[in-house]
């Protein structure tokens, strides 16, 4: 039977490595998210993608992290690989590229399709922008690859103690009628003001 002491080193010195492993997820988490979200920032006003392998890059000691079961169950890294996801996921959709599978990319499924979900929130942006500058037609092309995309994670349903997607789901519908509204009424003034909308006397 191993000593008292033995048994304490042996708990201690496992538990200091895990704590140092979330220490370093946490710091690596708090500069990729911010990283993430400048550049979500910067496509959504310039609708110019970034490279993939960019946006990736210095995500790559989160993703290596994935692989420890600690880290899977803890949760410390969906926040920050979800927004990884978001930034990628709006990238290729602003190149006018398919989306790649989650495998691609070495993202979870899970933060792939929560990221998923906030992505179509900032490509309502888009359309928003698009819809201030006059670009009707635009702005219906990115709708309809929102829509387009909404079908991926519409169907999917889980235990909400499993993954929190279901509110997300439900502000993506939200944001797909008001957008159409948005859309419907663009429409409507364009063709107002173009004189094709005038009622016959």
């Amino acid at each position: 039977m191993a000593r008292p002491e033995e048994i304490r080193t042996a708990i201690e010195t496992s538990l200091d490595s895990e704590e140092a492993r979330r220490e370093a997820a946490i710091g690596s988490s708090r500069a990729v998210v911010r990283d993430c979200r400048r550049a979500i920032s910067h496509m959504v006003r310039t609708e110019r993608p970034f490279d993939g392998m960019e946006l990736l890059g210095p995500a790559k000691p989160l993703l290596d992290m994935v692989s420890g079961p600690e880290m899977k169950e803890s949760g410390i890294l969906e926040d920050p690989l979800t927004e990884v996801a978001e930034a990628v996921l709006l990238s290729r959709v602003l190149d006018g590229r398919e989306l790649p599978l989650p495998s691609e990319t070495g993202i979870s499924e899970r933060a792939y399709a929560l990221g998923l979900c906030d992505a179509l929130g900032e490509m309502r942006r888009v359309v928003l922008n698009r819809l201030l500058r006059g670009e009707l037609e635009k702005g219906m092309e990115m709708y309809g690859t929102m829509k387009e995309l909404f079908s991926i994670v519409e169907g999917l349903t889980y235990p909400s103690g499993m993954i929190q997607l279901k509110r997300k789901q439900d502000v993506v519908r939200g944001l797909l009628d008001r957008t159409a509204g948005e859309l419907a009424i663009s429409m409507t003034t364009k063709r107002m003001s173009t004189g094709s909308g005038e009622l016959e006397p």
